[in-house]
């Protein structure tokens, strides 16, 4: 208990006895106040990395006591007792004092820079090499003539295929041929194959039933250069009578069936997009097939001159010619006319056709549609006594039907008809002129 009361007294005296001139009074740097609003002034940052201390006094802070301090490390100031010390003085306000220099720092520039360039000049700080756009929507400097934004960097071919894979050394098949410009384009080998098929009632003494079947198919043949290629059509028809019954003079005797096996060529040429051409030719053997001389080879054809007056007119012009007793030959021609593409129509002599586009169902687009059409064909029949009779069959028919196109390669008809100014011709006069009927008739093609 001595003991420490003798330490505590022994503490006291020697704080109580220190000398004044031996104590030394701290300033410790403190930070600049602050915005709380807005980020550090450069001055406080400046002064928290340098070590130094910020004089910014403002008006809530009294300066210091005029006088003259003695300058002492670690910014420590005591009052100049000493005359061999020189004298110091405080920095004045808003500047930095230290040792080596005076700082005073410069606000920064919060000037925003002006976007309002005059036209055809870039900012000032764009690069000088690089391209630039204007405000006013143009490129300067302008591209080079034929330059292709979209193009791959590098030379480029002229075409995606400059020439047929399938033949080498052949012309392109992908871009327009000089001199007629026109797009060639790959050609399906077999176009279609059809079959049509017709039934006439009839069975009394000045009826004549007819049932008619045609098998067909459609290839598609290069045809020089030209871009229309050859069509050849060979095919095979069928018909079978039903009536007179029963015959009797004048009505002739007619075989149950007769046949036609034909070869159709045919050549669409289109040297301008103004003038084009529709050219087909027939060869067949037309028979009871009984016998069979030079009389039952007949030759068919049709020839069409057309031209373009409009987007939607045509004039067609040409003949027909048939091969049979009664008429060899048929002018032929008219207008073509197509208001929009949901109307065609073929104002035309001896088969003109009106045709409507309804309302497609599914894939299938459907016409309906209205023609006429100058009907019939000639066979030899054998006489019985080892010759054979040249025989027409003419008529003139009307009907409507039905057009279906299911997009794809499958094509179908259905229609339903009248056919009048009936005859059987032979020998230069007309035979028999069996009564008006009507008829029905499809077909389907693919």
């Amino acid at each position: 208990m001595k003991i420490a009361t003798y330490l505590a007294t022994l503490t006291i005296t020697s704080l109580v006895a220190v000398s004044p001139s031996a104590a030394q009074r701290i300033q410790m740097p403190s930070k600049i106040p602050l915005n709380t609003a807005s980020e550090p002034s450069p001055q406080a940052t400046w002064a928290q990395n340098s070590g130094r201390v910020a004089q910014n006094y403002g008006t809530s802070i009294a300066p210091p006591p005029t006088g003259t301090y003695s300058g002492a490390p670690s910014g420590a100031y005591v009052p100049n007792t000493s005359p061999a010390q020189a004298p110091t003085t405080f920095a004045t306000p808003n500047t930095f004092s230290g040792a080596n220099s005076t700082f005073a720092p410069q606000p920064p520039a919060s000037t925003v820079p002006s976007y309002d360039y005059p036209p055809g000049v870039p900012p000032n700080y764009a690069p000088s090499t690089a391209p630039t756009a204007q405000f006013q929507g143009t490129i300067a400097p302008a591209p080079a003539a034929g330059w292709d934004p979209y193009a791959t960097p590098g030379t480029q071919t002229p075409s995606v295929m400059p020439t047929n894979p399938y033949l080498p050394g052949s012309p392109g098949c992908c871009y327009p041929q000089p001199p007629t410009n026109y797009v060639e384009t790959m050609k399906r080998f077999m176009q279609e194959a059809r079959l049509d098929y017709l039934w006439m009632p009839g069975n009394g003494t000045d009826e004549l039933g007819i049932h008619d079947a045609d098998i067909s198919a459609s290839f598609n043949v290069p045809f020089f250069s030209s871009p229309s290629p050859l069509v050849l059509t060979p095919g095979f028809e069928t018909t079978w009578w039903n009536g007179p019954s029963p015959p009797h003079p004048p009505n002739p005797e007619f075989p149950p069936r007769l046949y036609a096996a034909y070869l159709d060529t045919a050549w669409n040429p289109q040297p301008t997009p103004q003038f084009g051409g529709e050219l087909s030719f027939r060869i067949g053997v037309y028979s009871d097939f009984d016998r069979v001389v030079n009389e039952s080879i007949r030759y068919m054809g049709k020839g069409y001159g057309i031209v373009q007056l409009s987007p939607n007119i045509k004039v067609k012009a040409g003949v027909q010619y048939l091969d049979r007793q009664k008429i060899k030959l048929l002018p032929a021609g008219g207008l073509i006319w197509q208001p929009n593409s949901q109307m065609k129509f073929d104002i035309l002599f001896p088969d003109p056709r009106l045709a409507w586009q309804l309302h497609s169902l599914g894939n299938t687009v459907c016409w309906v549609y209205a023609r006429g059409e100058y009907g019939g064909d000639s066979w030899t029949i054998s006489d019985g006594m080892g010759g054979v009779t040249q025989t027409d069959y003419n008529d003139y028919r009307v009907a409507v039907g039905l057009d279906l196109d299911d997009q794809s390669r499958w094509k179908s008809y259905w229609e339903v008809g009248y056919s009048f100014e009936r005859e059987i011709y032979q020998h230069g006069a007309t035979q028999m002129t069996p009564t008006s009927t009507v008829f029905v008739a499809g077909g389907l093609s693919y």
